[in-house]
């Protein structure tokens, strides 16, 4: 004999990291949002209906997900419980509890504190499943290639922005320096609600994407930062093993109209040309990053 529950695996995403909601139920026993399928229900309807009676939100399956642990309990070896999981993200509203009577608490939990939190393992694999596919397909977290310290991809393996980076393994950084032909540099302030906020940069970066290469990252970096595009050339490797990230530094020597820079909502608010003197003058507190002027010395460029 088969029987029946669905539910899903309720999550949002906050500042790039996603969080799950955990139901302790009244046994005690914590497990995803699910329940029994009544009659005339389908699966999906019996989830809706199980979340909403659960936590409290009212929400929508996300679609092309759907997962099915099944066991035989120890206690009835008659019996094949099939549990279906769908996937469903919240925004604005929190999970509450509706049901003190069957819900003792609820939980908000990042994936490693949900994991412990969870005693069946088939429910921390669907719990694993899910997580993959937010990261893989749902809009809104950012991933990248894990590397070797020797700036080689580990065939695999995938980071997540926001979440902590695992010994032995590091991210890649682009840094672009760019250089007009009359001489000047190109200087860009980093909008103030960004780490290192008001400072200025030289030129141009950011962390390279899932499948991309370093050229093909830089490239993106300067066309989005300052809507520039040239000719660019490596002119150095930096490791920085306290927080495990890889730089390539890029130099890129243009010939655009220097008022044809476009800044980037939500990252730049303000662009200036400066002259060597004025380049070489910048201190580590003006700068959001030494790096590629360290670089630009060095190779006297």
């Amino acid at each position: 004999m088969i029987e029946k529950s669905c539910g899903a695996i309720v999550f949002t995403i906050r500042r790039e990291q996603i969080f799950y909601v955990i139901v302790e139920e009244d046994s005690g026993f914590h497990s995803l949002p699910k329940g029994h399928v009544e009659e005339g229900e389908n699966e999906e309807q019996t989830a809706i209906r199980e979340i909403k009676e659960e936590t409290g939100l009212e929400l929508d399956l996300i679609q092309n997900f759907r997962m099915v642990d099944e066991y035989v309990p120890n206690e009835r070896p008659d019996v094949t419980r099939q549990i279906v999981y769908f996937l469903a993200e919240y925004l604005d509203e929190e999970p509450c509890i509706v049901r003190p009577d069957e819900v003792r608490s609820i939980k908000v939990l990042n994936l490693e504190d949900a994991l412990k939190t969870l005693e069946y393992d088939g429910v921390r694999n669907i719990l694993k499943a899910a997580d993959k596919y937010i990261k893989e397909h749902i809009k809104g977290i950012e991933l990248w290639d894990a590397y070797n310290r020797d700036f080689t991809k580990i065939p695999g393996e995938t980071l997540v922005r926001g979440e902590g980076i695992p010994e032995g393994q590091y991210h890649l950084v682009v840094d672009i320096a760019v250089k007009h032909v009359d001489g000047t540099y190109l200087m860009m302030q980093r909008d103030f609600k960004k780490m290192h906020g008001g400072q200025w940069e030289f030129t141009a970066g950011g962390s390279a994407f899932k499948g991309e290469e370093p050229l093909g990252a830089a490239k993106r970096e300067l066309s989005e930062e300052t809507g520039i595009t040239g000719k660019i050339e490596e002119i150095g490797r930096v490791v920085q093993d306290e927080n495990r990230s890889l730089y390539v530094i890029y130099f890129c020597e243009t010939d655009a109209k220097k008022d044809s820079v476009v800044l980037q909502k939500g990252e730049t608010i303000d662009f200036k040309w400066v002259s060597r003197e004025e380049l070489y003058s910048f201190n580590e507190y003006e700068l959001a990053s030494l790096r590629p002027l360290k670089m630009v010395k060095e190779k006297n460029l």
